[in-house]
């Protein structure tokens, strides 16, 4: 689960754990990955990873780590996401931009990329990827 220490990553996460599955918890912050992973401490199935989402080096590590502590994938969660700096359009700088594009797009599809290839070796799998609203409904402070 990528975007693991947020709200719905968090719950997302605990969710799943109560319904007996194994988690990775994938996040940037090891502050707040080990948090997290402390109030999940009542589960046993639950491991972290340190990974920036657009880090493809990073990324494919921990899809790697996945599968060789819990033997496989079955399920991606990819909800890592970013709402980048918040101003009027005319006020961004291109790298406001990139750094959204980067988060939330390319994150999202290394994710995929990572996932698909052991999914397709237990047989299939689910891949759900999740957006804020907004990911649908734009607001005039937050262009990218």
């Amino acid at each position: 689960m990528t975007g693991a220490t947020g709200g719905i990553g968090e719950a997302t996460a605990k969710r799943f754990l109560e319904e007996g599955a194994s988690v990775m918890l994938v996040g940037r912050s090891e502050e707040k990955l080990k948090e997290t992973r402390q109030r999940l401490s009542d589960f046993e199935n639950v491991a972290m990873f340190i990974a920036d989402a657009a880090d493809e080096s990073a990324k494919s590590s921990a899809f790697e780590t996945t599968i060789k502590t819990f033997g496989g994938l079955d399920i991606l969660v990819a909800n890592a996401g970013t709402e980048g700096t918040f101003a009027l359009i005319e006020n961004l700088k291109i790298e406001d931009f990139e750094s959204v594009l980067r988060t939330n797009l390319i994150g999202v599809w290394l994710s995929m990329k990572y996932a698909v290839e052991p999914m397709k070796k237990r047989g299939g799998g689910s891949i759900i990827a999740l957006s804020s609203t907004s990911g649908m409904v734009g607001s005039p402070t937050m262009a990218p």
